[in-house]
């Protein structure tokens, strides 16, 4: 409660628009980082072109250390700056799509693993009429216990364009592994090939179509000589969006895709429709509201392993805030409790509650040049 009283004191002080931040994407029920269909600042970690269309503005994203994108957020931050006719970028802490996936591993055929840390990305774009970017992405860690030596890199390039209302965006891992040496020999995990592509096409000013694939493969391989434990994870999904009243201060939308995943690890093979409903409206000239419910519709799931932690009900509903002054937003996210149980007697507990002990789950800050 504490901490919510500070947030309002907070927002008697602000006072003027800037869109930005992983906080925002995430209460609109989309990708972190990068959104195929709402514009956004993170649109840059998606499709380096759009590096050319976001002007000058720094970004500062709270988070933990280190830990994994999908489940614990990372802390990152960086600017963007316009350099002539040129523009240019450094993030510093960013955890891409590629090396998200050793950190979600950490355990993989029978072995452990860190995930690269420390990363810096570096952008550069240029055109007017044609748009394109370029992303180069690095990363390494490495930590010692006595005889035991851990270390993991990212090596990745990121790439795309934009023309009128079309752009098209792909990415390559190029030689992302983690090491676990115990002196007497070295556990391996490599990611590679693995590739990413998608893009995007506006209709109309209000209607926008997307595609969006992975492929990523990986091995791990013992120190004791045996055999080696291979998987993969590849996904794509084609669909399509719409604003209504894109131009007011309340823009609401909704959207719906055709999704295929087949996880050979999980076990998993899965077609279905992801569905997402969400609106931002400007309560005061300062003041953002967003909300949004996300939902994947089954339409076919194949088990291939006798556990899966799959869960079907996958109903998702997030909010958050925005709060503007002068050239600084300041956006987070609503945390709800998710640990209670249901009261004696049936009543209600407090799963669903907005927790005022942790009011604002994520945190962003931004500022525009």
């Amino acid at each position: 409660m504490k901490k919510f009283l500070t947030l309002a004191a907070l927002v008697a002080l602000l006072a003027p628009n800037a869109f930005a931040s992983r906080a925002r994407l995430i209460s609109l029920g989309q990708n972190p980082d990068g959104s195929s269909y709402i514009d956004d600042t993170r649109s840059v970690f998606l499709n380096p072109a759009n590096i050319n269309t976001l002007g000058d503005f720094a970004n500062f994203e709270f988070g933990a250390q280190a830990g994994s994108s999908a489940a614990i957020p990372n802390s990152e931050g960086g600017f963007f700056h316009k350099w002539g006719s040129n523009h240019v970028g450094l993030q510093l802490g960013r955890q891409s799509d590629f090396n998200a996936v050793i950190a979600d591993l950490g355990t993989f055929g029978g072995n452990t693993f860190v995930n690269p840390q420390n990363t810096i990305e570096l952008q550069f774009g240029s055109g007017s009429a044609l748009k394109w970017g370029l992303s180069l992405i690095y990363g390494m860690t490495e930590s010692r216990a006595g005889a035991n030596t851990q270390k993991s890199s990212t090596y990745e390039i990121h790439g795309g364009i934009k023309r009128d209302r079309m752009d098209v965006y792909a990415g390559v891992d190029l030689m992302s592994r983690a090491d676990n040496d115990f002196g007497t020999g070295t556990d391996t995990l490599t990611l590679s090939p693995s590739f990413k592509l998608g893009g995007a096409y506006e209709l109309t000013g209000e209607e926008k179509i997307f595609v969006d694939s992975r492929i990523m493969n990986y091995k791990a391989s013992p120190r004791t000589g045996g055999a080696e434990t291979t998987a993969s994870m590849n996904d794509i999904s084609v669909g399509f969006a719409h604003f209504i009243n894109p131009d007011t201060s309340t823009k609401f939308f909704y959207s719906a895709a055709f999704a295929y995943t087949n996880n050979s690890r999980a076990g998993l093979k899965s077609t279905s429709i992801p569905l997402v409903v969400g609106l931002e409206t400007t309560a005061t000239d300062w003041l953002k509201l967003r909300g949004s419910v996300t939902q994947n519709v089954i339409l076919d799931q194949k088990v291939t392993t006798i556990t899966n932690t799959n869960n079907p009900n996958s109903t998702t509903v997030s909010g958050g805030v925005g709060i503007n002054w002068k050239k600084v937003m300041i956006d987070g996210t609503l945390a709800g409790t998710s640990g209670g149980t249901t009261a004696p007697g049936g009543g209600v507990g407090t799963q669903g509650r907005i927790d005022g002990n942790n009011f604002l789950a994520n945190a962003s800050m931004t500022y525009m040049f």
